[in-house]
């Protein structure tokens, strides 16, 4: 449930770069709200940075959805 102080809400995010290999991650879910410091920590290899480039757009996910301040991260921005 998306309220005015979200910042950013990643649904059901994952990305898969080929199809006959599992995915990198998959089925990420999280709100950050506004102020809020979030840190992502895994092993190295588990896709951190290609989180991080989804909610850049710098990169597509193969589905779900990342929105920031409402609106659906289509590309690189300046927010």
């Amino acid at each position: 449930m998306q309220t005015e102080n979200t910042f950013l809400k990643v649904i059901n995010l994952y990305i898969s770069y080929k199809a006959d290999t599992p995915p990198v991650f998959e089925s990420i879910d999280f709100e950050i709200e506004k102020g809020e410091f979030v840190c992502i920590i895994e092993h190295s290899g588990c896709g951190q940075t290609a989180i991080l480039n989804v909610l850049a757009g710098l990169e597509d996910a193969t589905g779900g959805d990342a929105i920031m301040l409402g609106k659906r991260i289509q590309g690189p921005g300046l927010e």
